[in-house]
């Protein structure tokens, strides 16, 4: 997590996610960066590294066994963030992140 800025982006180039898992050295998520924090870093804060920048900022997830209410719940703002999410982290038991559920893409399974 004391990647700077270009690995950041870098990383955000290379992965299939429309996000960027910040892990520690076991594996376990630490923080969720997005399109919009990778912008908000680029225009205010060029120098800061991701440990940095998770410490500054809540992140949820979800367990992968969650129920689809809550999922939903957490997704429409029943959270620590206490607002709508549009990319919400999916994590294993051990806290290691396994995916992510897109807003849309709920929707669009739901019809």
């Amino acid at each position: 997590m004391t990647d700077n800025l270009d690995a950041i982006g870098q990383a955000y180039k290379r992965s299939s996610l429309p996000v960027i898992f910040a892990v520690d050295d076991a594996g376990i998520l630490k923080g969720v960066i997005t399109d919009n924090d990778l912008t908000d870093l680029i225009r205010f804060k060029p120098d800061q590294t991701v440990a940095n920048f998770i410490s500054e900022k809540t992140s949820i997830a979800i367990k992968k066994d969650a129920e689809l209410w809550q999922l939903i719940k957490i997704m429409n703002g029943a959270n620590a963030l206490g607002q709508s999410v549009d990319k919400l982290a999916v994590i294993d038991e051990g806290q290691h992140p396994v995916g992510v559920i897109l807003r849309n893409d709920l929707k669009t399974s739901l019809g």
